[in-house]
């Protein structure tokens, strides 16, 4: 195939699908944003594990009795 061809196809091909995937991560991210601001910012003890995550770890290293997932 001649060059100029192929370089035509990649960048109609290019052109044609490229707003799928640019519509793919604007919706995965505003999907993240409104999951956090509607579940994990009302819910203070989420935010605690975020604060320090290796919390959850080291309980679960330990073998604590207790199995809340922050506290």
């Amino acid at each position: 195939m001649n060059f100029w061809k192929a370089l035509f196809r990649a960048w109609f091909y290019f052109r044609q699908g490229y707003n799928l995937y640019l519509a793919f991560l604007i919706g995965f991210a505003s999907n993240i944003i409104v999951l956090f601001r509607l579940g994990v910012e009302p819910n203070k003890t989420l935010l605690d594990c975020r604060s320090d995550p290796g919390r959850h770890f080291r309980r679960l290293v330990s073998h604590e009795e207790d199995c809340s997932v922050c506290c």
